[in-house]
């Protein structure tokens, strides 16, 4: 609440009790205490409340006398309170008319606008509902103008190309005719030239046949080559079958093998392409004598389609002249349709402005719709909040009850007490309770001034607020009085825009319907003239497509004889150098013939070699053979007994040897090949390389100079004296 209001009530009675009652919107405060000088604050939120503090103690405490002086105080100052209190009524009974006054003119003031807003609604229900059925009939409209435009421009774009059709076909019409000349004068010069290679031709033939004993012969002989080449690859793919898989990675002879299996694929190919060749000059033999008979059938029909042509000629004259004079009432009429194209665009820019607007006016509406469903969002919120008030009220009214209740079970205590002493002093009770009986007069007419008072108050609170309220809402009401009444004219305007547009759209449909029947029936015209063109184009294009076959057929004719005779000079040019280089290769042959002779010799000597090494205990790995000896001896004779057989002491290059090596000695001592007998500390191999890696044991070599030798065993390398007795390992490689 926007004021305040505090009043206060004072009431001394027989104990001095002091009560204060405080209105602040909703909240009371009751103040109760003997001392008069002294508040202390009891707090009751919503509720008319009186309590009181002490009475036990007072009753005990006073006596008869101070009884008396007490309720002749309280009676005075009783009486004082109540006018007090009367007069604080009046006027708040009189402020809660004034505010009922008002209340009720706001009311029917709302009522009065809720009328006039529902009735306003309506007429702008009424209006869009006219509105959107305009806006539907516009929009059938414009559909229906739109679809009678496109089919007026697809006849305008159809008459446009059969125009352009009549034309290319005259204009064709006139080259067939031209060509159809140069066709005939070429027909004379290639038979002319047919004549002059035929007998070029007759002269080729017997050449080639001539050729073809000598390329015949040729090729026996290289077949014969061919066949004992073959049979020495084969053996020679055998050894090498055979040599993989004992020596799995020897790199020459794959590559020397490779080179091999080349020239044997060359060989092969070169054998299929003779046999090819071959072929070829069989088929084109048998086709060299069906088209000496084709030309002769030619040349007969040739002579007759000539004089064909003769009389054709004269007919395609006579349609020429009537083609020109068609094609000058065409182009008139083309020009009479492109003024009326003109004319139909501008028509359709104007009914796309007047769409665009509709648009916008369309736009509009839809935001004034969201207006008003937000406004009345607006209102259910306020519906909402005023029901969640209430029932928070509600919530207070039954707390306060509560609050009643408790006070009058301990308004039953204090009674059933005061009866208790009332037994002990009998001679004071009667006057006591006489005294009591008007205080609680007092107190119940006190009380009901004080509930009065405090609903008088709410009532004012409540119709302040209700008047707040309601002038808002007037407030809105007005508002949205004046806006609807603004969106019914704008409606009423747009109405008859649309209205007017209709009319309009209607009289333009009507136009666009009988130029459409116009083009119709120009268009039917057109598409016979069209046919008629057509069937004549078709006829003359088939007499020269007639004269075309035949003056492609002469040329290929033509064409052909001259490959053949270009083709069968170089074939005779090919077999010269066939014939020698068959007689080169056979040479070649010969010489590779010899070698892989030498090579397989070779080989053979080579696996004798390993298998008598396998056999005499020797272990094959990574392209080398390893010998462990069964004896013991020092590091200069193991080296010795290595020498004599073909080996030497082994080199351990990286550590797959090593554990080679451990695998196969199963970690006992060996002699390697490691020594720094020459220079101390200076380590290298019996081939004179200096050691690159190395797999000493832990704290080796700690030998100095008694130990210069180098053993292998579980844990790695040791130095150790060369004088030592151990076992040893021989290491050979092959390649």
């Amino acid at each position: 609440m926007s004021n305040r209001n505090v009043h206060k009530i004072e009431v001394q009675g027989m104990d001095s009790e002091r009560v204060d009652i405080h209105e602040t919107g909703d909240e009371f405060r009751t103040q109760t205490d003997s001392n008069p000088n002294r508040q202390q604050p009891l707090q009751c939120s919503g509720s008319k409340h009186v309590k009181k503090r002490n009475p036990r103690s007072v009753l005990v405490c006073l006596v008869l006398p101070c009884v008396l002086l007490t309720v002749i105080v309280l009676c005075i100052r009783i009486g004082r309170n109540n006018h007090n209190c009367h007069i604080k009524s009046e006027i708040l009974f009189e402020e809660r008319d004034q505010l009922l006054t008002k209340y009720i003119n706001i009311t029917e003031e709302r009522n009065q606008l809720l009328t006039k807003y529902i009735n306003i609604t309506e007429e702008r229900n009424q209006l869009l509902t006219k509105y959107i059925n305009i806006t539907e009939e516009r929009g059938q409209l414009l559909t229906k103008y739109i679809n009678i435009t496109e089919e007026r421009d697809q006849l305008l774009t159809k008459y446009i190309n059969i125009t352009e059709e009549r034309d290319q076909l005259l204009t064709k019409y006139i080259n067939i005719t031209e060509e159809r000349d140069q066709l005939l004068t070429k027909y004379i010069n290639i038979t002319e030239e047919r004549n002059q290679l035929l007998t070029k031709y007759i002269n080729i033939t017997e050449e080639r046949n001539q050729l073809l004993t000598k390329y015949i012969n040729i090729t026996e002989e290289r077949g014969q080559l061919l066949t004992k080449y073959i049979n020495i690859t084969e053996e020679r793919d055998q050894l090498l079958t055979k040599y993989i898989n004992i020596t799995e990675e020897r790199d020459q002879l794959l590559t020397k093998y490779i080179n091999i299996t080349e020239e044997r694929d060359q060989l092969l190919t070169k054998y299929t392409n003779i046999t090819e060749e071959r072929n070829q000059l069989l088929t084109k033999y048998t086709n060299i004598t069906e088209e000496r008979n084709q030309l002769l059938t030619k040349y007969i029909n040739i002579t007759e389609e000539r004089n064909q042509l003769l009389t054709k000629y004269i007919n395609i004259t006579e349609e020429r002249d009537q083609l020109l004079t068609k094609y000058i009432n065409i182009t008139e009429e083309r020009d009479q349709l492109l003024t009326k194209y003109i004319n139909i665009t501008e028509e359709r820019n104007q009914l796309l402005t007047k769409y665009i607007n509709i648009t916008e006016e369309r736009d509009q509406l839809l935001t004034k719709y969201t207006n008003i469903t937000e406004e009345r969002n607006q209102l259910l919120t306020k519906y909402t909040n005023i029901t969640e008030e209430r029932n928070q009220l509600l919530t207070k009214y039954t707390n306060i009850t509560e609050e009643r209740n408790q006070l009058l079970t301990k308004y039953t205590n204090i009674t059933e007490e005061r009866d208790q002493l009332l037994t002990k002093y009998t001679n004071i009770t009667e006057e006591r309770n006489q005294l009591l009986t008007k205080y609680i007069n007092i107190t119940e007419e006190r009380n009901q001034l004080l509930t009065k008072y405090i609903n008088i108050t709410e009532e004012r609170d409540q119709l302040l607020t209700k008047y707040t309220n309601i002038t808002e809402e007037r407030d809105q009401l007005l508002t949205k009085y004046t806006n609807i009444t603004e969106e019914r004219d704008q409606l009423l305007t747009k109405y008859t825009n649309i209205t007017e547009e209709r009319d309009q759209l209607l009289t333009k449909y009507t136009n666009i319907t009988e130029e459409r029947d116009q083009l119709l029936t120009k268009y039917t015209n057109i598409t016979e003239e069209r046919d008629q063109l057509l069937t004549k184009y078709t006829n003359i294009t088939e007499e020269r497509n007639q004269l075309l076959t035949k003056y492609i057929n002469i040329t290929e004719e033509r064409d052909q004889l001259l490959t053949k005779y270009i083709n069968i000079y170089k074939e005779k040019n090919k077999l010269l150098s066939k014939y020698t280089n068959i007689t080169e290769e056979t040479a070649e042959l010969k010489v590779k013939y010899n070698n892989v002779n030498k090579i397989s010799e070779q080989q053979n000597q080579e696996k004798n070699e390993l298998w008598g090494h396998l056999h005499d205990g020797w272990i094959y790995y990574e392209f080398g053979l390893y010998f462990i000896s069964s004896e013991k001896n020092n590091w200069t004779e193991s080296r010795r007994d290595c020498r004599e057989r073909g080996a030497d002491l082994i080199i351990i290059n990286n550590k797959e040897e090593q554990e080679f090596v451990l695998n196969v000695t199963g970690g006992e001592e060996t002699w390697i090949g490691l020594s720094d007998s020459d220079v101390e500390s200076r380590w290298k191999w019996v081939d004179g390389s200096t050691m690159t890696s190395d797999f000493w044991a832990l704290r080796e070599p700690n030998g100095g100079s008694r130990e210069n030798c180098a053993e292998s065993f579980r844990s790695g390398w040791n130095d150790n004296s060369c004088s030592k007795i151990k076992k040893w390992i021989c290491e050979r490689n092959i390649f």
